[in-house]
């Protein structure tokens, strides 16, 4: 999986009416372990 990809996924995630915010920190804490070195934007409002 590209960092593109993950990108891509986490931005479906974000735009889901359902979806919280700790559900996107845990996704922000697991990405940045498993891709390490990447950048990924989480707008987490």
């Amino acid at each position: 999986m590209t960092a593109a990809d993950v990108q891509s996924f986490v931005d479906e995630i974000e735009r889901h009416p359902e979806v919280s915010t700790a559900l996107l920190e845990e996704i922000r804490k697991e990405v940045g372990q498993l891709m390490q070195g990447q950048r990924f934007s989480f707008d987490i409002d």
